[in-house]
């Protein structure tokens, strides 16, 4: 969506934003179509689970899916697609990461860290703590050395035969992987989250899946419903921005700083220090 609008000064606030998906152009890799299908149908996710991390695995019990946990009200809250435990009671959280993030292994640190502390409740000793594995399903290679799947445990950098045995695990799964020497049904699942056709039982059962979907008229709602908030929200922030722009503007002209008012969008020191004398000002006015 583009809406275009100028401020008071004359600057074009033209702001891009990619388009939405109608509900029927949704896919497995979208967010929404990949937390409903994985969250209605248990054994479809223990067999993606099961190829992705390459052993068998028995049954899977949600534990919530997009489950939302907060340790505190001042420390930044993590919403999981899916998250789920094992028949051992081996904690897993899968995720389907579409755009390249560079903070994407701390953001897989954090992710490990508070799913620690949501399996650890008072009382409890910390070998009490399951095994846990944060997975992401990535449409591109995360970390540029063309494997398929990167699984990290923490091992002695002095001696690698030592494994700290922590029971983490960090899994980065490259759909964008091209070779043919991986196992059929993982080169079938890569090509179908690439936009290929569906080439093997899963990705048939999948794409399947997405159809019955497709004719789920409350889930539809649900997503346009969910579509209508987060356009409300993003254009509260907007005006919050244009907002903030205009004070800016005008606390620049009035103290003869406009250079460094131009120089703060290309130089965001030069931003936020700007920001802070317009505040303080702001106070003292």
């Amino acid at each position: 969506m583009s809406t275009n609008s100028k401020n008071e000064n004359g600057h074009d606030n033209t702001t891009n934003y990619p388009r939405h998906k109608a509900y029927q152009e949704l896919t497995f890799t979208d967010d929404y179509m990949f937390c409903r299908i994985m969250q209605s149908e248990p054994e479809l996710c223990r067999r993606l689970i099961e190829l992705l991390l390459c052993r068998p695995i028995a049954k899977v019990e949600y534990i919530d899916s997009q489950h939302v946990l907060s340790i505190d009200s001042d420390i930044k809250s993590v919403r999981f697609d899916v998250y789920l435990k094992d028949e051992a009671g081996t904690v897993i959280d899968l995720e389907m990461q579409v755009s390249r993030k560079p903070e994407l292994p701390r953001r897989s640190r954090y992710y490990q860290s508070i799913n620690d502390i949501d399996h650890l409740g008072a009382g409890m000793e910390y070998e009490q703590l399951p095994e846990s594995y944060v997975i992401f399903i990535c449409l591109f290679d995360p970390f540029n050395k063309n494997l398929p799947r990167y699984e990290f445990r923490e091992l002695c950098t002095d001696d690698t035969t030592i494994a700290l045995d922590d029971g983490t695990y960090k899994v980065f799964i490259n759909a964008d992987y091209k070779q043919d020497d991986i196992p059929i049904e993982m080169r079938a699942l890569f090509d179908y989250l690439c936009g290929k056709e569906p080439d093997s039982d899963l990705t048939r059962d999948i794409a399947e899946s997405i159809a019955r979907a497709k004719k789920n008229r409350k889930w539809e709602r649900e997503y346009v419903q969910f579509i209508e908030k987060m356009m409300e929200e993003r254009n509260i922030g907007r005006a919050e921005a244009w907002d903030e722009s205009a004070r800016l503007f005008a606390f620049a002209k009035e103290t003869g700083r406009l250079d460094e008012y131009g120089q703060a969008f290309e130089d965001e020191a030069v931003r936020q220090k700007l920001l802070a004398d317009m505040q303080e000002y702001e106070h003292r006015s």
